[in-house]
């Protein structure tokens, strides 16, 4: 690839909603507590199991086991996005809520759909004794994993007040946009101006937009997720001309946006 070494800003922990390096590494902490923590007690619990298997589990027991399953496939649910946002520098404040929460989550969908296979209101309900432990394991971890599928299938049996959403709309997701650009000032200078710093303003710049000038990107600072200030360089400026001005979201997801005409005049 021909051209200048693209310059790119990398996202600040004080830009827009970013969660900082102390708060992300506690969060971190969170979590390798959490699977400690969880695996302690599905350890402790299944000690206590009945070594027989045609001897019944006692009710309570599949209770916990059903809850500790749950909190475990969210924990896994939980992590990996943890993992992928941190990976990619977009995790937001906004979401700590989201992960602290997580495996609360799983346990009470874990155990709503266990009640509703102990019910009989789905087809799988079966007496305690023929109840097999590493299938009720399996079910609520997935449950917790798979929070959606499982609440969509709960929905079957309530269909009239349950919806299946369509799927999960968040402001803030891993993938970045393809940004829009409104306006650009100045659109034009004299020739022979030299450096000069372009405001450009528009929709959806990622913390590490850049914007390129006839393809080429040039030193870019985000001021806001809808303003940018490129700086051109003086040779950019010093002949007379029309220009292209893009702005560019890196991957996950981005692209290019629309050009927009700059004019360096005689």
């Amino acid at each position: 690839m021909s051209g200048p070494r693209p310059v790119m800003n990398p996202p600040r922990a004080d830009s827009g909603d970013t969660l900082g390096r102390a708060a992300t590494t506690a969060l971190g902490v969170y979590f390798v507590a959490v699977a400690a923590a969880l695996g302690y007690l599905l350890y402790s619990l299944w000690l206590s199991m009945p070594a027989d298997p045609k001897v019944p589990v006692p009710e309570l027991k599949l209770i916990l086991l059903v809850m500790i399953a749950g909190a475990l496939g969210s924990y896994v649910h939980a992590a990996t996005s943890f993992s992928d946002f941190v990976g990619n520098r977009r995790l937001a404040a906004s979401w700590v809520w989201w992960y602290f929460l997580r495996p609360f989550i799983g346990v009470a969908l874990a155990l709503v759909l266990y009640f509703a296979v102990r019910g009989g209101l789905l087809p799988m309900g079966a007496d305690v004794g023929a109840v097999s432990v590493f299938g009720i394991a399996a079910i609520s971890a997935l449950a917790g994993m798979f929070s959606k599928q499982a609440t969509a299938k709960l929905s079957e049996v309530f269909d009239t007040f349950f919806k299946t959403a369509a799927g999960d709309q968040r402001a803030d997701k891993l993938q970045n946009p393809v940004p829009k650009v409104t306006s650009i000032d100045p659109k034009s200078v004299p020739a022979g101006s030299g450096e000069v710093t372009i405001r450009v303003l528009g929709t959806d710049f990622a913390g590490n937009a850049v914007v390129r000038f006839d393809g080429t990107d040039r030193k870019t600072d985000l001021t806001s997720d809808t303003q940018l200030v490129a700086h051109l360089t003086a040779a950019d400026t010093q002949t007379a001309g029309s220009h292209l001005l893009t702005v560019f979201n890196p991957p996950p997801g981005g692209g290019a946006s629309s050009p927009m005409q700059f004019t360096v005049g005689p």
